[in-house]
């Protein structure tokens, strides 16, 4: 089922936006239509240990325009798994936009919760209640951020296997496919991690994760020597469209037939061509973009 054999890896020659410098592109956007990009890698492992547990029902979380949410409705409707998303806002119902439709499309239950009900979705209690709700039941955290999420998302370099690489961007929403690229990512590969909500926190939440998955503090201190944080990509806010964001993604579109999206890769590709002007990678930077989907 979670086949990435569509995942072409991309050659952008030198252009008007790097001048004199090429870079690759892994097309993880191509992987499924809906299933997009890094959610296919984040959910492989994750339904694979609910089917070894023998659990028949996927409950995770998302807001109203969740890209994981439609994600886990359609890899659940494939796989033979009930899907049930706790979404964020009881203003909203089943026909409130497109996503919501197309997760019920794809059998997926809504419940739609209060803000301040959401915050609790990591709460022991609040998680025990929602088991009790539906017994057989697997929880995916919001975005898919788990230890088989970072797992899935690391085996991306199986597939770069040969290729020179020493840098290697990408967004974050959860900091969880980050992770999995660290953790993975050979010694001398910088990874550039464009977190695409506002705050300082992308930093302590990969460290959170790695610790978690890895239990050697001395790797995880050599592993955060390869992250490089670049916290001010953001554009305002989760989801905001700039018009200097709208333009440049249009440009990106017309001039190298790459698409992206105003929540997470236009505002990654920004921060990698920004890093060529500023200086902070240069010509001869071997560098890979990770289209991570969400278009």
């Amino acid at each position: 089922m979670f086949d990435t054999s569509k995942s072409i890896l991309q050659v952008i020659p030198p252009n008007k936006f790097i001048e004199g410098a090429s870079i690759l592109i892994k097309r993880d956007d191509l992987i499924d239509p809906i299933v997009s990009g890094n959610k296919w890698r984040k959910l492989k492992y994750t339904f694979q240990k609910a089917e070894q547990d023998k659990k028949d029902t996927i409950v995770t979380f998302g807001g109203a325009y969740s890209n994981h949410l439609i994600a886990t409705a359609k890899a659940g409707n494939i796989a033979g798994f009930k899907t049930v998303g706790i979404v964020r806002g009881d203003e909203l119902n089943v026909d409130s936009n497109t996503i919501m439709q197309q997760c019920t499309s794809w059998g997926m239950e809504l419940h739609f919760i209060s803000r301040s009900e959401y915050f609790m979705k990591e709460d022991a209690a609040y998680l025990d209640d929602l088991h009790q709700q539906y017994p057989n039941s697997y929880i995916v955290p919001e975005g898919g951020a788990s230890y088989y999420g970072m797992i899935g998302c690391q085996e991306i370099w199986k597939e770069l296997e040969g290729q020179a690489i020493d840098s290697i961007f990408l967004a974050a929403g959860t900091g969880t496919t980050c992770a999995g690229i660290l953790m993975g990512a050979p010694e001398h590969v910088k990874v550039y991690c464009v977190p695409v909500l506002a705050g300082d926190f992308m930093q302590d939440a990969i460290k959170k994760q790695l610790t978690y998955a890895l239990f050697d503090d001395a790797f995880v201190e050599e592993k955060m020597n390869q992250l490089v944080v670049l916290n001010d990509y953001h554009f305002g806010k989760y989801g905001k469209m700039t018009e200097e964001l709208e333009q440049f993604i249009a440009e990106v579109k017309e001039n190298i037939n790459l698409p992206l999206d105003k929540i997470y890769t236009g505002k990654a590709f920004f921060a990698l061509v920004d890093s060529f002007k500023n200086g902070l990678l240069t010509s001869d930077n071997k560098c890979l973009f990770l289209h991570t989907g969400g278009l």
